[in-house]
């Protein structure tokens, strides 16, 4: 039972948080030295 709770919720939570602050801090860091040109547009 822990090994499915281990597999099925927290090692994909741990994962998913991994690839949003590894893609987010890409993000962030090409808007403030300005390589992303802007491309990254709010909906408004």
């Amino acid at each position: 039972m822990r090994e499915f709770i281990v597999g099925c919720i927290i090692a994909p939570a741990l994962v998913c948080f991994a690839w949003m602050t590894i893609l987010g801090g890409t993000a962030i860091d090409l808007e403030l030295t300005g390589a992303a040109d802007a491309t990254i547009k709010g909906v408004f």
